[in-house]
Formats: C-alpha cells, sequence, structure tokens
C-alpha cells in the first residue's frame, strides 16, 4: 500500500522535467525517435535530434533523482548491468503496452519502472 501511494504522488507531480514532455503521448514521440536511432544510428533533421535528447533526459533525469532522492528506500531498484537503451525501450514498451496512459502525466514511466525492476521485498 505504501508503495502504491508513492507511485500515485509521483504520478501526480511533475517536478522532475518542467515543460519538456507533457503527457505520456509526447513521451513516447521523443522516445519513438531514440529507438529508431538505436537502430539505424542516423539522425535526419535537427527535431529528431532534439526529441532524442528530451527522451534521454527525460528519462535519465527521472531515474537520477529517483537514485538521489529514494536511496534509502527505493520504489524500483535496476540490477548493476542495466543502461539508458535499456530504460528507454521499458518505458517505451510499457507506453505501447499501455494506450490507456498515454493521456497521462509524464511520470507514468514510474509505474514501467516499478513493473520493470521491482525491489526485493
Amino acid at each position: 500500500m505504501k508503495r502504491f501511494l508513492l507511485i500515485v504522488i509521483l504520478l501526480m507531480s511533475r517536478n522532475i522535467v518542467f515543460g519538456a514532455v507533457n503527457s505520456g503521448t509526447e513521451l513516447l514521440q521523443k522516445c519513438d525517435a531514440y529507438i529508431s536511432y538505436m537502430g539505424n544510428k542516423k539522425i535526419t533533421d535537427n527535431n529528431f535530434a532534439h526529441d532524442m535528447g528530451i527522451c534521454a533526459g527525460y528519462i535519465d533525469g527521472a531515474v537520477y533523482t529517483h537514485n538521489v532522492t529514494r536511496s534509502g528506500s527505493p520504489i524500483w531498484c535496476l540490477p548493476n548491468n542495466v543502461n539508458s537503451d535499456q530504460i528507454i525501450r521499458v518505458v517505451v514498451n510499457h507506453l505501447r503496452e499501455n494506450p490507456d496512459e498515454l493521456n497521462k502525466n509524464p511520470g507514468v514511466l514510474m509505474v514501467a519502472m516499478v513493473n520493470a525492476y521491482p525491489c526485493p521485498e
């Protein structure tokens, strides 16, 4: 129950990144550019590069903020060998598999992280 309340509070807050991404839909659009780049290693234009940077920055910022602020009682636990590309794929897959969350606050990435990387009880 404690974990559920924390997730709800995190989803309702928007203090990780101000104004860069306003919904799960926008986060998915930005991260689709990142996923596309991982596949073909080509940047097609400045908007593409910008979207990639917003995606990586938003997700890395969320992970960093979590690690700093929740170090004593994390809500997700990343294995030591996980990298940013893998985390972005987890978030993108979660958003694609849960389209009902696309219109929500982009903090839905917290749900993706908790589901993919639960902490041992």
